[in-house]
This record gives C-alpha cells, sequence and structure tokens, in this order.
C-alpha cells in the first residue's frame, strides 16, 4: 500500500495479494489527505519502472529521513526512492538479515534527508537456489571489481570480468 499510496481497509500482506492476483476491487482502497490521488498518480509510473533499481545507476543511502520515519537504507535513480527497513516482528525484534520496501518517494531530496549515500559500481543477481552470484545486471565501465567481492561470484563470472 505504501508504494502505491493509497489507503486501504486491508493489511498490506492482504493488498499485495490482492493485487497480484488482480482481485483488488476499489472498494478496497480509498484516498484521504495523508493518502492523496494526486500522490497516488505521481507513484504510479515509478512502479513499472521499479527495476531500474537493479539494473542502472543508483545510490544507496542510509538513514532516510521522512516526516514520519528513517529507513535504514534506501536506493534511488534521483528520480525515485525506495525506502527500506528491516524485517522485523510486531514487538520490533529483528526476523533476519532481510529489508522490506515501505515507502516509495518521488523527486524528493533522498540524498539530503540522509545521513551519507554511496553510487554503486556493480550490481549482481543470482537464482535463489545458487550459491554464487552469476550475473552482472550494472556495472560502471570504468571500475574493476574488488578481491573482496569476488568470492561471492560464481567462477565463470570472475573469468568473464577479468
Amino acid at each position: 500500500m505504501h508504494l502505491t499510496g493509497v489507503a486501504s481497509y486491508l493489511n498490506s500482506r492482504r493488498f499485495y495479494d490482492y493485487a497480484k492476483r488482480a482481485i483488488l476491487t476499489t472498494r478496497q482502497f480509498y484516498f484521504s489527505t495523508e493518502h492523496s490521488y494526486d500522490g497516488a498518480k505521481k507513484k504510479l509510473p515509478c512502479l513499472i519502472r521499479l527495476p531500474e533499481l537493479t539494473n542502472s545507476l543508483v545510490c544507496v543511502i542510509e538513514d532516510l529521513r521522512t516526516v514520519t520515519l528513517t529507513y535504514k537504507i534506501g536506493v534511488t535513480n534521483l528520480l525515485f526512492t525506495l525506502g527500506l527497513t528491516e524485517n522485523t516482528n510486531e514487538e520490533g525484534q529483528k526476523l533476519d538479515d532481510f529489508y522490506l520496501p515501505r515507502t516509495l518517494r518521488v523527486n524528493d531530496h533522498s540524498i539530503e534527508n540522509s545521513s551519507d549515500g554511496e553510487f554503486i559500481d556493480f550490481i549482481f543477481s543470482k537464482d535463489s537456489s545458487m550459491d554464487k552470484y552469476d550475473t552482472v545486471c550494472f556495472s560502471d565501465e570504468g571500475k574493476t571489481v574488488p578481491d573482496e567481492v569476488k568470492g561471492y561470484l560464481s567462477p565463470e563470472l570472475v573469468a568473464e570480468l577479468d
């Protein structure tokens, strides 16, 4: 819900499930002062562009401050930002080392509202069943992969990059 900019009576898991299965109806979400139609209208084109955050130049930011929350990390392409929080239970206890998307912000000065940021030189991916990364999704042509990263990459990918 936070990524779409609408309010809903459904919890976020059910909202996502209904949207994914194409059974979400207009009676299950609404607009309000905090969740305006204009805000949702700005966010929807960015939802389609979310893959850009994994296959193009991005900046990873720390401690992204907003009016309501500080997000542990964020990823921005300078046009929009995805704010992420640690995966916790209802009591606030950390469940694992995953970060969950919690907000989508459009043209919001995210770098200025963060404690630190770093532009990414490489983005790798792998199938979840694999131990090592085997695909380059983004690479800064002027950079070489650091030796300490190569241990996370498949031998074939290391050979290709060298």
